[in-house]
């Protein structure tokens, strides 16, 4: 093997194996985290250090993101599913203690995997808000869009919108989903305005048919350190990643991670574009 390509296996490897062996915050800095995060972070887990670090390789295979079932994803989702795919306490959750705290007036948002809920607030005045799904009637139930597009973005990985469109880019359990992460990352940068945040949420819930191999085999802490790993190894550069696990009041736990691209004059790293914080 060449060496450019044993440094690359190697640099995988060792990332993979953080990811593996977990990278959570020691028990002093989990507690200045917590000093001054709100009481709705259950917890603060922090990426794998060589992915923390920065300009470590993207590190997953082919085989790692295969699912176990590859047909069409057309089919799978031809038919409506007017369901809540986590429970009412999860719902709440996300809505007031992620959406409610994140979203600011006037943004415009892409939600992505879109269906016939969102979970946005109601209190914030939004601007646009397009939903991307894969069924047209889930979509045209949802109240919160203003404007959808039915595309399958494990086939079709370019989204439909201009650079610097959106705000926020939204994604409520369906992370797991995405076959092609390393590119959807790169368009979810493409679409963020300087400064917009894109917001990855998950509770424990998947169709296991569907997800990536490698979701199967990990922790519920692994996965927000999988997830943070897309963010900082996607080859866009995104900046003030943060993983949390977010209180709720039922059965179903919720998951979050946040990253925002960058202003083109740099800000602190706990502001946001206008200066305002960024963090749950």
């Amino acid at each position: 093997m060449p060496t450019h390509g044993r440094s690359l296996t190697l640099a995988r490897s060792l990332t993979l194996a953080l990811l593996l062996r977990g990278g959570t915050a020691t028990a002093a800095t989990a507690a200045a985290m917590s000093s001054s995060a709100p009481s709705s972070v259950k917890r603060t887990i922090a990426a794998p250090p060589l992915v923390a670090a920065g300009g470590a390789p993207w590190p997953f295979t082919e085989r790692e993101l295969r699912r176990r079932d590859e047909s069409a994803d057309a089919a799978f989702y031809s038919q409506p599913r007017f369901v809540h795919h986590i429970d009412d306490g999860c719902i709440g959750s996300l809505r007031d203690n992620v959406y409610g705290r994140l979203f600011e007036e006037g943004d415009d948002v892409l939600d992505v995997c879109s269906s016939w809920v969102s979970h946005f607030p109601d209190g914030v005045d939004l601007g646009a808000v397009v939903g991307v799904g894969m069924n047209a009637l889930e979509l045209e139930r949802n109240p919160r869009l203003t404007s959808h597009v039915v595309q399958d973005l494990n086939h079709d990985l370019v989204l439909p919108f201009d650079d610097g469109s959106f705000d926020k880019v939204t994604n409520a359990v369906s992370v797991d989903y995405l076959a092609k992460p390393q590119v959807m990352f790169q368009e979810f940068h493409r679409v963020l305005r300087p400064g917009g945040m894109a917001i990855m949420a998950w509770s424990n819930r998947m169709f296991p048919t569907k997800v990536v191999g490698i979701w199967l085999t990990l922790s519920e802490e692994q996965r927000v350190q999988h997830v943070m790993t897309y963010f900082l190894t996607c080859g866009a550069e995104f900046m003030d990643v943060r993983g949390y696990e977010i209180s709720t009041s039922e059965r179903d736990p919720l998951y979050v991670v946040t990253g925002r691209r960058p202003l083109s004059t740099p800000l602190s790293e706990s502001e946001g574009r206008d200066g305002s914080s960024s963090s749950l």
